[in-house]
């Protein structure tokens, strides 16, 4: 037996009694440093190795010498203390003792190097590294199992093999990232970089009340016998998203991080080799159990219009068993798993007014109370807010202050809607817009309704009784050039926001289902952006349903439908311009609030369109406003022909006279297919080119 064999040499020099040995066993089993425990170990076993084959070598003691098989028992290193990162890897991901000792070995031999020329000379051959005959003959309860490719020490990727013939002579490595963790290091898999990274908030807000109640609801789901490990944040906001899921992790301890379905649903590679995109999904859950991660899944980028992303999708699933966190804007089907689904939905005007409070602090009782409004017009998320709250400036009057504030929100929500409608500004105002004064106190209440929504709705609460009918909505009518689009523009400017058309050729679609998509996506936009709406020729979306004739009859249905009941929660401005009045559906005028019809302008409101038109740098020359107000023309029209005046006088080098603009009336009437009447013939003095009606 090796234990009566009193000395070992190696190289003709004392190395160390088996006793020795022993004792140096226990010696370090209180040991506590992962790295110290492994090293020890390490140049134990080099040193065991070594005699062992000095004591080969010796042909008086080569008798006495047990067989490889019984090493490992006889020196008992069999109940070396297991590292604290090793009994973990064994509890996380069940290992079984031989496949603890098989990690062990391969991790001794990075830090005790001269270990390969033992191994060497154990097999020949030059296999100077562990290999599965190796292992099965010197290390304690031998199995074939563990080097099964479903085994865990395989399916997890803890060891690399170089496969030779026959597979017993394969040599075994460990993975480089497991090894720097076994020793104690933070791990770190360069494997999953570009895929998944730590979630770190660039901004400390604190969330919303119904948010914290949803992330203390998540974080209590994780501790309950049974839960589904996959859960869906459905919801708008990723960023909401990211900071429940953030705060739900540190509840229980937990360590987060984010990934981009786009990433792997994208990468060719990836597609092309569904092995490759398992062997990643595994590296993760195996760097989630030891480290006690939670993965956040956005997939808000990825296309699932292609079969490829959901496939992705689902064997990436199939894969997780550990917590997995999935941002989404609406529910997925999921065909592998079952998931547990959450709501988010976006912070109430009383919401962001509390943490514009909270990130303005003592700035903010400086605004003269222009918060509420703030809060109610711009449906900003938290981080927004809290950005936008450092970047306010410091030294501001109230005043400015509270203008900087507004006109920086309005920036802010831009990027919603800039790439689906057009922007659009005025320099006019209430004074170039002449109007009958009914007329004009009807818009009026337009802008006083806006800007007393947040006190009606929330204070008088109104939008407590109902949650539908609160968007104000309105109709202008009448024939072009009556100034509906002037209107809707100088109401965006008076309550100082901004005010995107909506171009119907990019909106309308002969597709099936393609006109509600875009029309979600743009009233998505303007529910995250403040802004007003303009749908300019409104009656070509928002005409009326008909009898159902044939099958397109139905889907044009259900593109008004769609309208009715987006426009009907929408909580914006929305305004609806149309020549066509009688083309409107009979159900959208129900569900709008005001319905204002813009008169063709009679002869006294002309007469102010006429002296108005002109700028005051404009060169006239004996221009008769009460002639021209026998045009019975609009303020559309008004407009083309004192602007085609000025180029006629601008190229003839003079002034802007009744000649030129009676030249400009011809051009005008040409291009609308009319003939001047008698009336406005004579008030002209007979000068445009073509007789009377």
């Amino acid at each position: 037996m090796l234990r009566a064999v009193e000395r070992v040499y190696w190289d003709g020099a004392f190395v160390m009694s088996i006793p020795t040995i022993q004792c140096s066993i226990f010696k370090y089993k209180n040991i506590v440093n992962d790295l110290n425990i492994i090293t020890t170990f390490a140049q134990l076993l080099n040193q065991l190795l070594k005699g062992f084959l000095a004591a080969q070598q010796e042909e008086t003691l080569s008798a006495s010498l047990p067989p490889l098989q019984e090493l490992f028992t006889l020196n008992e290193l069999h109940e070396y203390p297991r590292p604290s990162t090793l009994q973990h890897l064994t509890k996380r991901l069940k290992i079984s003792p031989f496949e603890q000792w098989v990690i062990l070995f391969c991790a001794a031999l990075e830090l005790e190097p001269a270990t390969s020329a033992c191994c060497a000379q154990l097999q020949g051959n030059n296999l100077n590294q562990p290999t599965p005959d190796l292992a099965l003959k010197l290390l304690p309860d031998p199995t074939w199992q563990a080097f099964n490719s479903s085994s865990p020490l395989f399916h997890w990727q803890l060891l690399n093999i170089q496969t030779a013939e026959p597979f017993s002579l394969s040599l075994l490595s460990i993975d480089r990232p497991l090894f720097f963790w076994l020793i104690g290091e933070t791990h770190h898999d360069p494997e999953l970089d570009g895929f998944t990274q730590p979630l770190k908030l660039h901004t400390s807000v604190p969330l919303t009340p119904s948010q914290a109640i949803l992330a203390h609801t998540l974080s209590q789901h994780w501790t309950q016998p049974q839960f589904s490990n996959i859960q869906q944040l459905i919801g708008n906001d990723p960023q909401a998203h990211r900071a429940i899921a953030h705060t739900a992790t540190e509840q229980q301890g937990y360590t987060i991080y984010i990934a981009q379905l786009s990433s792997f649903s994208s990468n060719t590679t990836l597609i092309n080799d569904p092995r490759l995109l398992r062997n990643l999904a595994r590296r993760w859950e195996r760097a989630a159990r030891l480290t006690g991660s939670v993965l956040l899944l956005e997939c808000q980028d990825a296309d699932f219009t292609k079969p490829e992303t959901q496939t992705t999708l689902n064997t990436l699933l199939s894969e997780w068993q550990s917590p997995v966190i999935l941002s989404v804007e609406e529910k997925l089907q999921l065909s592998t798993s079952t998931s547990q689904d959450y709501d988010v939905p976006p912070a109430t005007s009383q919401e962001r007014e509390l943490i514009w409070q909270h990130c303005l602090g003592e700035q903010g009782n400086s605004l003269n109370g222009t918060l509420p409004q703030i809060a109610d017009q711009f449906p900003l998320t938290p981080q927004q807010i809290a950005t936008l709250a450092q970047q306010l400036p410091t030294d501001s009057s109230p005043t400015d202050l509270s203008k900087s504030l507004w006109q920086a929100c309005r920036q802010s929500a831009r990027p919603h809607l800039e790439d689906l409608a057009q922007r659009i500004e005025t320099k006019l105002s209430w004074d170039d817009l002449v109007l009958p004064k009914k007329l004009a106190q009807r818009l009026q209440s337009i802008v006083a309704a806006a800007r007393q929504r947040n006190q009606v709705y929330q204070d008088w609460g109104f939008a407590q009784k109902q949650d539908r009918g609160l968007a104000l909505a309105a109709l202008f009518a009448g024939d072009s050039g009556t100034g509906k689009t002037t209107a809707a523009e100088i109401i965006a400017k008076e309550l100082a926001l901004d005010c995107y058309r909506i171009d119907l050729s990019n909106i309308v679609n002969k597709y099936i289902g393609e006109t509600e998509k875009n029309l979600k996506r743009v009233f998505d936009a303007a529910e995250g952006s403040g802004a007003m709406l303009l749908f300019d020729e409104a009656d070509a979306v928002f005409g009326m349903r008909g009898e159902v004739k044939e099958a397109k009859d139905r889907y044009a249905n259900q593109e008004v439908s769609y309208l009715l009941q987006r426009l009907e929660t929408f909580p914006g401005i929305a305004i609806l311009t149309t020549n066509l009045k009688k083309s409107i559906d009979e159900a959208f005028l129900r569900r709008l609030r005001y319905v204002i019809d813009f008169p063709v302008p009679v002869e006294g409101d002309r007469l102010l369109m006429w002296q108005r038109v002109f700028p005051e740098q404009a060169p006239l020359e004996d221009v008769s406003y009460k002639k021209l107000a026998k045009l019975n023309v609009t303020g559309g029209n008004i407009r083309n022909i004192a602007l085609t005046a000025a180029f006629l006088a601008a190229d003839a080098g003079g002034a802007i006279t009744m000649e030129i603009l009676s030249e400009a009336v011809d051009i005008e009437y040409d291009k609308l297919g009319r003939q001047i009447s008698g009336p406005e013939f004579t008030a002209l003095g007979g000068e445009i080119s073509y007789p009377p009606l």
